[in-house]
């Protein structure tokens, strides 16, 4: 497919024209320069502002990135921002308390003034057909990213007024349409019977992943689903590929295409991060799983989060602390891959760790909290950490008592007062009773705080009544919590799962964290033992070759 367009409506507002709109097209030696006044032509100071590349589709995990113009920053007290201007198109938006704006600044163009104006709203629908559960709609250069109804409807809402350029997919059948629409302030319009039509990618390259699981000795069964990091480098770098990999494909062994999305794609530091599914490897077997496509000009993103961690297959949540982004009220969030709706609150100032994710340490209010879609405790649910803990003594997994959210009781990561140090790393599975905390350890087996570990707790009900959290340290069985039962309140139905810190207990989990998982239900040994080795030592497993 290359682009259909449909003019959706007439007319252009303010700040979201065709190129520079609202300002000079004049250069400016500081670089790029953006200015935001209010509806009144007065200065919009602390105003949010996002840039992105003109032709940036949302992917649902936004990472930060100046190298390839994907910028959230705030306007200073005279309500400008000045920064080294990105190359390329890029796409402004302001997102003030007041109104919205957006503008368009060609390759040599460098200044834009955005006037706030009240937002609009965009609904429309896109033609599905049997067997199609939904479409993607995605706005070209802004940051929004939603999926449609099970009848292709959809609405967007809080969009800045002016010339809007939305793609609609159907990832499943890889088809695409674009339609053109322009937004008046305060507004809403619609535009419907949106068709797509087929890609026809021309891939030019390809490397081949072969899955090794020879040396994993406790490998019994076949395992499905299994998550994995594919790292594009050096030689294997797909340097023809589009500027931020957009038209990179997966397929199996056989052609067929697998769920896929780009975690980073950096031309500077040569390499690309691709996150995709092994639908099934069997024990002690060298295999080609997958072909990794890439080299068509005019192909465009069909990578999907959502369809690699799919809530029909248990995922409740999964966090990356290397993607980031920043909300409407100036929070830095992780988003979250599986359900587009639980993504995790960064508080305070975390340092990246050098080896991946965020070191949280002990200072002011520094802090990670997600919760998990839906996850009750009395169903089955494995919860998987890659962390690098540095403080002895804290508990990884608890209840927290009286915190409400959507519905949610708190599940944390926590230290509660009661508990006392112990040598080395315990982990400890925690619930709170009418009489306070109840602690159980886990066989005193310690964490090595000196290096990574995948630390997974697995509930399984359909094997015991018991409710013993079993727990896993880098895919080998260490212990389990010996608990009765769950059911502390009357109100468990209600409750669900959430990881993360505790917001009143300075003692909270300090160290590095890097991925968090949350499934509603209890996953294979084997299972976690392949996603252990493969998120430890991805080299050993997974061969990459041209």
């Amino acid at each position: 497919m290359r682009r259909v367009w449909i003019l959706a409506m007439a007319g252009l507002w303010s700040c979201g024209l065709d190129r520079q709109a609202g300002g000079s097209t004049s250069e400016t030696s500081n670089g790029l320069q953006v200015r935001v006044v209010g509806a009144d032509g007065q200065p919009a100071a602390r105003t949010r502002v996002r840039i992105r590349p003109a032709d940036y589709l949302a992917q649902e995990w936004t990472r930060l990135d100046a190298s390839q113009g994907i910028i959230d920053t705030l306007t200073d007290d005279s309500g400008q921002v000045r920064i080294p201007r990105p190359s390329g198109e890029l796409r402004i938006e302001a997102l003030g308390a007041t109104g919205l704006a957006q503008a368009r600044l060609d390759s040599s163009s460098s200044i834009a003034t955005c006037r706030l104006a009240p937002s609009a709203r965009l609904s429309g629908s896109v033609r599905l057909e049997p067997g199609d559960s939904r479409a993607r709609i995605q706005v070209r250069g802004l940051e929004r990213g939603i999926w449609t109804d099970s009848l292709g409807r959809f609405q967007l809402d809080s969009m800045p007024s002016g010339r809007l350029e939305i793609r609609a997919s159907i990832v499943a059948r890889q088809t695409a349409a674009e339609v053109l629409a322009a937004l008046h302030p305060g507004e809403s319009d619609s535009v419907a019977g949106i068709q797509t039509s087929p890609e026809r990618p021309l891939w030019t390259d390809s490397v081949g992943v072969s899955v090794d699981t020879r040396s994993l000795s406790g490998l019994a069964a076949a395992v499905d689903s299994v998550p994995v990091l594919l790292r594009l480098d050096g030689a294997l770098f797909p340097d023809n590929a589009r500027q931020r990999g957009q038209d990179l494909r997966v397929v199996d062994s056989d052609g067929r295409a697998v769920p896929f999305f780009v975690e980073s794609f950096s031309r500077e530091g040569r390499f690309a991060l691709i996150r995709t599914l092994l639908a099934k490897v069997q024990p002690g077997r060298l295999a080609l799983a997958l072909r990794v496509r890439w080299g068509d000009p005019l192909a465009e993103s069909v990578a999907s989060p959502g369809e690699v961690f799919p809530g029909s297959h248990g995922w409740a949540g999964v966090w990356n602390l290397d993607r980031l982004y920043v909300d409407p009220l100036g929070r830095l969030r992780a988003a979250d891959a599986s359900t587009g709706r639980d993504d995790g609150v960064i508080t305070g100032s975390p340092a990246s760790d050098p080896e991946g994710g965020l070191r949280f340490v002990r200072a002011g209010t520094t802090g990670f909290s997600a919760a998990g879609d839906q996850v009750d405790f009395d169903h089955s649910f494995t919860v998987v950490w890659r962390l690098k803990p540095q403080e002895k003594g804290k508990v990884f997994l608890g209840w927290g008592d009286s915190v409400w959210r959507s519905g949610k009781k708190d599940f944390f990561m926590q230290a509660p007062k009661s508990l006392t140090r112990q040598a080395g790393w315990n982990p400890a599975f925690t619930a709170r009773s009418d009489t306070g905390f109840n602690v159980y350890s886990i066989a005193e087996q310690p964490l090595d705080s000196a290096r990574w570990t995948i630390l997974c707790a697995r509930l399984d009900l359909s094997v015991t009544d018991s409710a013993a959290v079993q727990w896993f340290m880098d895919g080998t069985s260490t212990g389990q919590t010996a608990t009765t039962r769950l059911r502390y309140q009357a109100d468990l139905p209600r409750d669900s799962l959430v990881v993360g810190w505790r917001h009143s207990d300075a003692r909270r989990f300090t160290g590095s964290l890097s991925d968090l998982l949350i499934l509603r239900r209890a996953m294979s040994e084997d299972w976690i033992q392949l996603y252990s080795a493969l998120s430890a030592n991805p080299t050993e497993l997974v061969h990459l070759s041209r």
